[in-house]
Formats: C-alpha cells, structure tokens, sequence
C-alpha cells in the first residue's frame, strides 16, 4: 500500500507499473483475473471472460466485507478485554477483602468486619455488572461475526 511503483511477474515477463497496488488492480490488475490485458486469449465477450470479471468483483467485494467486519468487530473485541482485565482486577480486590475479612474475624473486629462487608459487596456487585456487560457485548460480537459469516458465504456460494 506504500508502494508507488510496482515490478509485475507476469506470463514470464518483467514489467513495471507506476502507481499504488490497488491503482494496479483497477487499471487492470493479475492477467488471470482480467481479461483486458494484452496477451490474453480470450476476447471480451466470452463467458470466462465474464466469469473472470465477476469472481474479480467477489473479490473485490470479499475484501470490503472482511474490512467492515474488522472496523466493526474490533471496538467490540477492545471491550471484551477490557472487561475482562477489569474483572480480573476486581477479583483479586475481592480475594483481598475476603482475606482481611478472616483476619477481622479472627480478631474479633467487629466495625472492620462491618466496612469489609460493604466492600466485599460492592466489589461482588461490580464483578457482576461486568460480567452481564460482558455477556451482553459478546452476544453482539457472536450476532455480528455470524452475519459477517453468512455474507461471506453467499460470496462463496455465488463464487461456485
């Protein structure tokens, strides 16, 4: 994509193309994907001609869901681990509560018991709020990533 100039391999052949990949690609592109190249037998007209021009276009619009899927996806997917680093965090508070708590037990403590109880319950709350956060956010990455899915094979299946 940074390239401004591309050194094409092509039927045995060196050549040279001055402009970006995707320029490359719309100007023509790979031999066996178009049919417009000089050197290819196949006159416009025909029926692999077509299907050459049409699997370029499932190409083509294979690429741009895969790039929808990624820019939807990820937001999600940055979410899920920071739900679960938050979650992780607030189970080692919790582990730290429960182990002051039997300490103040043991000593006999009652106002420490008292104040770990409230934080052991806010920590235990919070821990479930994350997680009904997180289930909800990973319903909608699993709904997403199955339309997602199901466009892709209908790109396939058009493909075949």
């Amino acid at each position: 994509s940074l390239a401004e100039r591309l050194v094409v391999f092509q039927n045995d052949q060196i050549a040279t193309f001055d402009g970006r990949y995707q320029e490359f690609l719309d100007k023509g592109g790979w031999q066996d994907e178009n049919s417009d190249l000089p050197g290819d037998r196949i006159r416009n007209g025909s029926k692999a001609a077509e299907a050459r021009q049409n699997r370029k276009a499932l190409k083509r619009k294979r690429s741009e869901i895969i790039n929808l899927r990624s820019k939807t996806t990820k937001p999600l997917e940055k979410r899920i681990k920071a739900i679960e680093y938050e979650i992780e965090a607030r189970e080692i508070k919790l582990d730290q509560h429960n182990q002051a708590m039997q300490k103040a037990a043991e000593d006999q403590d009652g106002p420490r018991i008292t104040e770990l109880s409230r934080q052991l319950h806010t920590c235990q709350t919070a821990i479930d709020e994350l997680f009904q956060e997180l289930e909800k956010i990973t319903d909608a990455l699993d709904a997403k990533n199955a339309d997602f899915d199901r466009r892709l094979g209908e790109l396939d299946d058009a493909d075949d």
